[in-house]
């Protein structure tokens, strides 16, 4: 009868033991590589929420572009009677000197109404000397439309106003007072002067 010893049985153990850890470290690393490859390959499934009855429904998605914005004209029936020149110097007879035009002027009849080219906010109404009553606007997408030559503003700082609104009425301007009754519109955006003739399609009779 054939007999073993304890060393033989110790010896048979501890290789069993390393095997046992030898697949369990082949497991975890199999488990390892497969975590990686899910997380550098995510799905394009979008996630899904319960509904009451529970239906499934997919989440909504969230439109993080900026808002088109649309414009009206800020005086009826207007035309062009000098356009903007932000880089070219023109000459300005009610000045008598050659200096850049940083917006467009629009014919308008005494008191004519002018309104908001788009939605925004009012952020300055000024009475000043030489280019009359200045209201502000802040639109969405960095925009801001300057009105001048106003007679008189019918709108404060922090009123919010929609495309079209009144904000006051046309009058006129030392700085340009060559041209009488108008309305002097500039437009920034993101801070920089640029053509409002980009924004509204105005005829030019100039």
């Amino acid at each position: 009868m054939k007999t073993y010893s304890n060393s033989e049985t110790k010896n048979s153990n501890q290789s069993l033991s390393y095997v046992v850890i030898a697949i369990c470290s082949l497991v975890i690393l199999a488990l390892a590589v497969i975590l990686g490859v899910a997380l550098a390959n995510p799905t394009s499934v979008p996630p899904v929420v319960e509904t009451p009855d529970g239906g499934e429904l997919e989440e909504p998605s969230v439109n993080t572009g900026n808002t088109a914005i649309e414009f009206v004209m800020p005086v009826d029936g207007a035309t062009v009677i000098r356009e903007a020149s932000l880089e070219k110097l023109v000459y300005m007879p009610s000045l008598n000197m050659w200096r850049t035009h940083n917006g467009v002027d629009i014919s308008a009849s005494e008191n004519a109404p002018v309104k908001s080219i788009a939605n925004g906010k009012i952020s300055k109404v000024e009475q000043t000397t030489l280019e009359g009553v200045v209201v502000t606007v802040a639109h969405e997408n960095g925009l801001v439309s300057v009105y001048k030559s106003l007679a008189s503003a019918s709108v404060k700082e922090g009123d919010e106003v929609s495309a079209g609104a009144q904000i006051g009425v046309a009058g006129t301007m030392l700085t340009e007072s060559s041209d009488g009754v108008h309305l002097h519109l500039e437009m920034l955006e993101n801070g920089k002067l640029v053509n409002p003739l980009s924004y509204l399609e105005i005829e030019s009779n100039k």
